[in-house]
């Protein structure tokens, strides 16, 4: 055998050099891939700086531009009521009645509390909950009637009937004829001069759906009805009365002021209908000139007169507190909540603004810009003079309308309200104005920025000679305020994406709006990016703005603040070293609401504008993620139209074969209404350089390198990972396949003639054993070979080594 030394090694190393220069190339590798990382991690971790434009500085300080005030003049309401007055001459001034006393009301537990409920507005879930206990009857806007046909529209809330039964609160679904936002009279017309036929199927699709929702009766709701059908509209409802009344249900009837009382026969009704409920709000709505939304005399006028039909505990007064906003040229004031209307007076640096005589209905205006603005609004204060009214004539109860958009205080003074004079805890009550967790909504727009200024109020209350209370606003309270801009025109339209890019459907999608020659907004996620950085350069390519979703899509209200930051920052690093552009637009995933008030919704924009960017919400959401179908899609956009400008689809995060196919169709019905096709920065009255610049010149070479060779080397251990996983579950796959067919097969082979375990072979391979047997224990090592002998046939080579000697057999 040849001297190991002596042998030639192709990789031998003669002088040893060989190791000492890979471990010092392995120390530099390292070195270099950990500084790198901390240089890669610290890109991702500091936040880049956007270096707002002119054009967006001036956007975010005109969204915290003050507001002026200017003066306004009001002038008293004309006397509509006394045409419907059983008694002319009645005069507005209620007279006082000594037999209703405030032991009287406290024991009166058969008042009604009646709330109006809109699923539209998540604040009026929220006053549901915190003042159930106040409330003994709930009307929710579930049903619709839809057209002359009789067809009713239902969309039954499953959390608020769940509610309801749990706290003991009887449902009184409202049923309208509003569609759309426009009320359709032909819809009842229809019905009440159709067939018998078609009468007593809506009376069955009606009833069954109370049924459904466990209701107590139903609240009707109609307007704009043509007096000419007076008598038809009254037999209907008696027909319906009765059939309700068959299945222990009750009938209520809402009935409107003004020249559309002509349309019902009180004296008739009051027979069938259970209730009647008062609409004693809305003295100017929001398609008149501004003006009171309720004056005191106007008021009391119309509670005189609606009281004298039927019993007075027949009437359910419903009052309000709310306000409205006119501005010129707008075509319907816009409907504000108690909270809205003292923002802006606040912001307008408003330092008084009074509630007295003759109309005992605060307001005031402001400058926005160059547009004037006028506010007229009800209050707590209002409230109490109502209220004490209403029960000073032993009305049956209550009304709030609506849930949600409240003043507070109206809750706390609802038992002090009395007939009798004026309680002191009353007015304690109502003179401080805290604004506990309530937001507040400032401009029109879907481009939103946060003021997290929290400041308790004061308003002074008093008593003046007739007995009613007077308001005199010292100190506006501050809420946490969403500031809204970007409203745009009407026809304006902006169609937006999130979620991708997707290598499947964002081409199909980018392909159609290329061809209809349409610029949308795409907010994309960071992984999503990393794995199609070709998609993101056409997308810019092809003129389309570009946002930040996040790196991984998480919920930010749910991730620490840190975690959410990396999100946002990793994301717009990748998008500067894709496309050389930062971007300024922002959407938070799960929360796209344009109206957002709850904690977890006002996060992520809290964190989006600390690291300067604006946030993008959404007016029109047709859910696609959920797949309805494609006419459905199609008929969510139709109806949702008119509640704002931008459009939100989605195309990535699943299958989106319904978006892409619903998308020309959308694209169609738009065009055909007349919208126009726009872009974020159109919105915004900016450029698309503005809210997407792109990088300055002097942006350091190194932190580009940094940034393009971290997520190549993240892309590609991505890919690798995902490579090695894939062969690994098929080898190991592969080889359980094998094992499992070879056991098979052996299985097979012993079961048809194979070898018994009682059976030996014929000759087996020689075996050696050594047997070392030291000293004493000789006897040991023999005893052990004369067994293996006895028991193995095969041959054996048994060595027994003991102290010296060997013993071979």
């Amino acid at each position: 055998m040849p001297d190991i030394k002596e042998t030639s090694f192709i990789f031998r190393d003669e002088e040893g050099k060989r190791w000492p220069r890979l471990r010092l190339f392995l120390l530099l590798g390292s070195l270099f891939f950990f500084v790198g990382s901390v240089l890669f991690v610290r890109y991702l971790i500091i936040t880049p700086q956007l270096h707002l434009p002119e054009a967006v500085k001036e956007l975010r300080a005109h969204l915290r531009c003050g507001l002026q005030q200017t003066p306004s003049s009001s002038t008293l309401p004309a006397p509509l009521w006394l045409r419907f007055s059983k008694t002319k001459g009645l005069s507005p001034t209620l007279p006082a009645d000594s037999s209703a006393t405030s032991k009287d009301i406290e024991e009166n537990s058969s008042e009604v509390h009646l709330g109006f409920y809109s699923a539209w507005d998540p604040g009026s879930f929220d006053s549901l909950k915190t003042h159930a206990s106040q409330l003994t009857h709930l009307s929710p806007e579930w049903l619709t009637l839809v057209d002359g046909e009789g067809t009713l529209q239902a969309k039954i809330e499953q959390q608020v009937l769940d509610f309801a039964k749990d706290n003991k609160i009887i449902l009184l679904p409202l049923l309208r004829n509003l569609v759309n936002d426009t009320w359709q009279p032909e819809a009842v017309e229809g019905l009440i001069n159709g067939p018998q036929e078609r009468k007593e199927r809506f009376i069955s699709q009606l009833t069954d759906n109370l049924r459904k929702a466990e209701a107590g009766g139903v609240l009707i709701d109609w307007n704009q009805i043509d007096p000419a059908y007076r008598q038809e509209l009254t037999s209907l409802l008696g027909n319906l009365a009765d059939s309700l009344h068959q299945q222990e249900m009750q009938l209520w009837l809402s009935v409107p002021m003004g020249l559309e009382l002509n349309a019902f026969d009180l004296e008739a009704l009051s027979a069938k209908v259970d209730r009647f409920v008062a609409m004693l709000h809305d003295e100017n709505s929001e398609i008149d000139a501004p003006g009171p939304l309720a004056s005191q005399p106007w008021f009391d006028g119309w509670l005189q007169t609606m009281l004298a039909y039927g019993h007075p505990a027949q009437w359910i007064i419903a009052i309000g507190s709310y306000g409205y906003d006119w501005s010129p040229g707008s075509k319907e004031a816009r409907t504000l909540s108690f909270s809205d209307v003292l923002t802006r007076a606040g912001k307008a640096g408003l330092n008084d603004c009074r509630s007295g005589m003759p109309l005992y209905n605060p307001h005031f205006s402001y400058m926005d810009g160059n547009t004037e603005h006028t506010v007229w609004f009800l209050d707590g204060v209002t409230f109490f003079n109502q209220v004490s009214c209403a029960r000073r004539l032993h009305a049956g109860g209550i009304a709030i309308s609506r849930l949600g958009i409240e003043d507070p205080s109206i809750w706390q003074v609802l038992p002090f309200a009395r007939p009798s004079s004026v309680l002191p805890a009353s007015l304690d009550i109502l003179r401080p104005i805290i604004p506990e967790d309530t937001v507040a909504q400032l401009g029109d727009g879907n481009f939103l920025m946060i003021e997290d200024d929290h400041k308790n109020g004061y308003r002074e209350v008093d008593v003046d000679p007739s007995g009613k209370l007077t308001s005199v606003y010292k100190v506006f309270p501050s809420y946490t305020t969403i500031n809204h801009q970007g409203r745009g025109n009407p026809d304006d339209v902006v169609i937006t994406f999130d979620d991708g890019p997707d290598p499947k459907w964002t081409p199909a999608i980018l392909d159609i709006l290329r061809k209809r020659g349409i610029k949308a907004a795409f907010f994309m996620v960071g992984e999503r990016m990393e794995n199609n950085p070709a998609l993101v350069a056409r997308i810019i390519r092809e003129g389309h703005e570009i946002g930040v979703h996040t790196y991984t899509h998480p919920n930010l209200a749910e991730v620490s603040d840190d975690r959410a930051r990396l999100e946002l920052n990793a994301t717009q690093r990748l998008i500067e070293t894709i496309t050389h552009r930062s971007t300024f637009l922002f959407r938070p995933p799960y929360n796209a609401d344009s109206q957002p008030h709850m904690h977890e919704e006002l996060i992520p924009i809290k964190i989006a504008q600390e690291l300067g960017y604006l946030t993008v919400s959404s007016d029109i959401d047709p859910e696609d993620w959920s797949r309805p179908g494609v006419d459905t899609l199609l008929q969510r956009v139709k109806d949702q139209r008119l509640q704002g400008n931008i459009i939100l689809l989605h195309d990535a995060g699943g299958n989106r074969s319904q978006t892409v196919a619903a998308l020309p169709l959308i694209i169609d019905y738009l065009q055909t209404r007349g919208d126009r096709f726009v872009s974020l920065s159109h919105l915004l009255g900016t450029t698309t350089a503005s809210l997407m610049p792109p990088l300055p010149e002097n942006h350091p070479p190194l932190q580009q390198l940094i940034g393009n060779s971290g997520f190549q080397f993240l892309h590609f251990i991505g890919e690798v990972g995902w490579a090695f996983m894939i062969v690994a579950t098929f080898l190991v796959t592969l080889r359980t396949i094998i094992v499992a067919v070879l056991a098979q097969l052996h299985r097979s082979r012993s079961k048809n003639g194979g070898l018994s375990n009682t059976d030996k072979p014929s000759f087996q391979p020689p075996v050696s054993v050594v047997i070392a047997a030291f000293n004493e224990e000789k006897v040991i090592g023999r005893t052990l070979r004369n067994i293996l002998l006895s028991d193995y046939n095969g041959a054996m080579e048994i060595i027994v080594i003991d102290d010296g000697s060997t013993d071979r057999t």
